[in-house]
Formats: structure tokens, sequence, C-alpha cells
């Protein structure tokens, strides 16, 4: 028998987004559902979640049921397993109208949560889809972010370097 994993999505993995059309259309979609945490807006077109299910604000997003091969796409494209990504895949409890739902989600991960803090927006509201469609910021507001981040990720290239020396 096939295995099957429950999935949230927060982000460009949602109806609406380009992720969506390339992996979710082919998962099923469950409900909507949220969890506990903190977003951020990268930069870079895509949100981040810092995971907190004790002091966190709502996250809202999507729940999935997905086969073990669209799995290992959704591990591709957040970049598991990579030094050059900030995600991480955990199992959660995610809250949906019906009660909570154990399913894997991509949170940042440790080592990146000070550089996200550092570099992100936050998105106050937790939902991706409302801070998307909101009137645009002036453009220095959408640009300073990026720049702190290319500054954190040299950082972290520095920080390597000097380990493995």
């Amino acid at each position: 028998m096939p295995k099957h994993y429950n999935v949230f999505v927060y982000g460009t993995l949602m109806k609406g987004f380009d992720g969506y059309k390339k992996y979710m259309c082919k998962g099923n979609y469950i409900s909507e559902g949220s969890l506990k945490g903190v977003m951020y807006h990268t930069g870079s077109g895509y949100p981040a979640v810092i995971y907190d299910s004790k002091k966190g604000g709502e996250i809202t997003g999507e729940l999935y049921s997905v086969d073990e091969n669209l799995m290992k796409d959704l591990r591709r494209y957040e970049g598991v397993g990579s030094l050059l990504t900030c995600y991480e895949e955990k199992v959660v409890k995610v809250q949906t109208k019906t009660g909570d739902v154990p399913a894997r989600v991509f949170v940042v991960s440790p080592f990146w949560k000070k550089v996200i803090k550092l570099t992100g927006t936050s998105v106050s509201n937790g939902d991706w889809k409302k801070f998307m469609t909101a009137p645009p910021k002036k453009a220095w507001q959408s640009i300073a972010p990026l720049i702190l981040f290319f500054v954190s990720f040299i950082f972290v290239f520095q920080i390597i370097f000097e380990i493995t020396g």
C-alpha cells in the first residue's frame, strides 16, 4: 500500500501560487488549517515560518494528503538537506475545524532563525495570501530585507570558511 503524508503549506505551495500549479495540485486537499509560529517575508518572494507552538501567532494555510513521490518532490523544492536553504521538515499539530491533525511542514531550521529574524519582514497576520495582495510598500521597504539577506548569507559563508579553514 502506498505511503501518504499530511502536509501543511502556508506560502507559494498554496492555491493561487506557482508552487501549487507545479506540485500541490497533484495532492489531495483536506482543509484550511493553521499552526503557531512567526511568518517572515524573506525578500525573495516567498515566506519562512519560525515554528513556535507556545508563543507564536496563527499561521494560516492549507492541509493536503500527498503520496511518497510528491513528498520527495516537495523536499527537493524546499531544499531539505541542503546548507543553502533555510528550511527543515518538521511534524507539527495543525489546527483544523474538525480538530488537530499531525502534518509535515517546512519551517525555518535552528541554524537560520537569527538570519531570518534579522533580514526578513514580519508578516504579522500570518496570512501569506493577504500579505501578497496588500498594497505595495515603498521601494526601500521591499529592497532592505533582500540586501540584509545577502549580507547575512555572506556572513554565514564566512563562518563556514573559517570553520573549515
